[in-house]
């Protein structure tokens, strides 16, 4: 009797411990990404590439969106510095030309997004906002006159960075003439491991590890439905982000038809991949300078969770569920390859890159102190100076500038992540720079 108590004890704390594990894990998956709330749930349809139905309480949930008060705004970006920083920058033709990015998973856009906000800081350029936290109501399809937080006397956008479902037609209507419109691709064995972690496919969504995924008994539903507990789509991640409904991602006429599309609608279509490469060919496309792409990676994973140990039949399998984004990368990848050839010969390639990364290492070298996780910057003694430079997210990382580059505008820039980049800028949509 005695001896079963001891069992029943072990198991029960066994329990116990599984419970407490998978109430962490969801805690930070809710806190990673608060796009699924409750309050989103209520307001949108669950149908794939649905509008909202119903406007009042859209507008209830977007008066909930929390904005940074001018203080908080200055802890960011000090407007003083800013200003000096602006007034020197060198101005050159077309440089007012619109820049949409349309931000995929996972891909190396958050990267991509620093960037272009960056440059959009110092030229002084309108930027289009979500009108709720930080994307435009991803994963439902874009609609300019809900999701876009209104600037007083704007119309008419120069840039726009934050995740969205692609529309052509309402992104166009709030974009300025000649805006370019570019993304990015990412090979997609790679991309569906590392949203399969990232977003805790295993826990949420399948309830199996990845090497299982075909066999979990959510499969059938997962091809053509969103995750039935997030509501967040998980099959072909970059076509959904593009605009292919669920419904479709076997129809391989209308991933012909989304890639057609895509190649008469973007100025380019980057490859994560040939990252550096892209972005020489971006800088020429949009005629900015090397510094205007220097850039620190935003959102990157710690190495130790990364696992590539994996073999050839799951890779099919793999590929098998993302076929619409296999179809879009080899595209894609063998055009990019295609317009650099074209555009530069390989002599010409390599002094750009070159000059690229020996601009990167000087603005690393001058600006950072340490690569950390997200409990360092959340760490009592470190939380007054380094607080909004934490990474979104408990598994990604982020940078901590050195002492003498705190206030440095352009190491700020760089250093910053996109929450901490949106606060900002929607405090200054709201508040007017602070004094």
């Amino acid at each position: 009797m005695r001896r079963i108590k001891q069992i029943l004890a072990i198991l029960i704390l066994l329990l116990v411990v599984d419970c407490a594990y998978l109430m962490y894990k969801y805690i930070e998956y809710r806190s990673n990404h608060n796009s699924f709330s409750s309050d989103l749930r209520q307001v949108l349809s669950l149908k794939a590439g649905a509008r909202p139905y119903d406007t009042q309480k859209l507008h209830d949930l977007v008066t909930k969106d929390v904005i940074a008060s001018p203080k908080q705004a200055k802890t960011i970006l000090d407007p003083a510095r800013l200003k000096t920083v602006i007034s020197f920058t060198e101005q050159r033709p077309q440089i007012a030309r619109g820049v949409l990015f349309l931000k995929t998973h996972k891909t190396g856009s958050s990267t991509i997004q620093n960037i272009i906000l960056r440059h959009a800081i110092l030229h002084n350029q309108t930027i289009a906002l979500p009108s709720y936290k930080a994307s435009f109501f991803w994963p439902y399809k874009f609609q300019a006159a809900t999701f876009v937080r209104r600037q007083p006397g704007i119309e008419r956008y120069q840039v726009l960075t934050h995740h969205a479902v692609f529309d052509e037609q309402e992104m166009k209507s709030i974009m300025v003439p000649d805006t370019a419109f570019i993304t990015i691709l990412r090979e997609p064995v790679s991309l569906f491991r590392s949203a399969y972690q990232y977003y805790h496919l295993d826990t949420f969504c399948f309830g199996t590890p990845i090497e299982q995924f075909r066999s979990s008994h959510n499969y059938e539903t997962l091809r053509f439905e969103k995750c039935p507990r997030t509501k967040m789509p998980v099959r072909s991640l970059q076509a959904h982000d593009l605009g292919l409904s669920a419904t479709d991602m076997e129809n391989e006429d209308k991933i012909r038809s989304l890639i057609s599309q895509i190649d008469r609608t973007m100025t380019l279509v980057l490859i994560t991949e040939l990252f550096d490469e892209s972005l020489i060919l971006l800088k020429k496309r949009l005629n900015w300078a090397t510094k205007d792409i220097v850039y620190f990676r935003q959102n990157a994973m710690q190495s130790s969770l990364k696992n590539n140990h994996y073999t050839d039949a799951e890779n099919a399998e793999i590929l098998e569920f993302n076929k619409a984004d296999q179809l879009l990368y080899d595209h894609f990848h063998a055009k990019l390859q295609r317009e650099l050839k074209a555009e530069f010969t390989t002599k010409q390639l390599e002094t750009e890159l070159a000059e690229l990364h020996a601009m990167h290492d000087k603005y690393y070298d001058n600006c950072v102190q340490q690569i950390a996780n997200a409990s360092y910057f959340m760490d009592e003694e470190n939380k007054r100076q380094y607080q909004v430079f934490r990474p979104y997210g408990q598994q990604t990382l982020g940078y901590v500038l050195k002492q003498e580059s705190l206030q440095n505008i352009e190491c700020r820039l760089l250093a910053l992540p996109e929450l901490a980049l949106t606060h900002y800028l929607k405090s200054i949509a709201v508040h007017g720079y602070p004094s």
